[in-house]
């Protein structure tokens, strides 16, 4: 295969997610000026849901824009189109880190440590890539992501609830145990979510573009089929 420069295609995928960073850089830049309560949860939000969102279009735009089978056609190795998305998308997630904790420095949202909400939001961003693909659509991606990570804090907790009420102790201690289950939970399917994302592309098969028609059901274009024929001899 060939190996066409490297920096070329980081350009291409940059262009494709610059507008969502830009966007969501300027609610942070703004909400870190200004300095008012009233504009960190906005600014945390766009930290956040930006971040799953970028990590989302960094496969996605490719079904948006109907370039997967183009793309996927090209004689150039998997690895290294992987390659071109993730040095295109880290570091905007990272700039997009580094105005979070700008915003958010002292505040309520990092009171619990901000291992938390840097593991959810990577947990969130590295199964959005993965869903995306499994769903063929950015949104649903994006979508099931952040549903995943929120149910994550639910059961999480749920199981310290449970293991306090069977062991019959004290929840003197729930909180830090709550953030440590958590912590785990969100590493660990961060790992599986990466490595699902990595294989799934690199086995990745563009079965249908922008122009798919629409398949009826059997069953429903047998009826169509049936409702025609009388239509014609009943024309006759």
């Amino acid at each position: 295969m060939s190996r066409p420069p490297l920096p070329g295609l980081v350009r291409k995928e940059a262009r494709a997610l610059w507008p969502i960073w830009a966007g969501c850089a300027a609610v942070c830049v703004a909400a870190a000026a200004t300095g008012l309560p009233t504009f960190v949860m906005p600014g945390q939000l766009a930290y956040f849901v930006g971040s799953v969102t970028l990590a989302a279009m960094s496969v996605g735009h490719e079904y948006t824009a109907g370039t997967l089978a183009a793309q996927l056609s090209l004689p150039v190795e998997r690895r290294r189109l992987i390659a071109a998305k993730l040095l295109a998308l880290l570091p905007m997630l990272g700039s997009l880190g580094l105005l979070a904790l700008a915003i958010g420095a002292g505040g309520p949202y990092f009171e619990r440590g901000t291992i938390i909400g840097a593991l959810s939001v990577v947990a969130a961003a590295a199964l959005a890539p993965w869903l995306t693909m499994v769903c063929r659509s950015p949104l649903a991606g994006a979508v099931f992501a952040l549903g995943i990570a929120g149910v994550m804090q639910l059961a999480s907790l749920g199981a310290v609830l449970a293991w306090y009420r069977l062991a019959g102790t004290a929840a003197v201690n729930m909180q830090t145990l709550h953030d440590r289950v958590l912590a785990i939970s969100l590493a660990a399917i961060s790992v599986i979510a990466a490595t699902a994302g990595w294989r799934t592309f690199i086995r990745l098969e563009a079965t249908g573009g922008r122009d798919t028609h629409f398949a009826w059901p059997r069953w429903l274009r047998s009826a169509m089929t049936l409702d025609e024929a009388e239509v014609g001899v009943a024309g006759q």
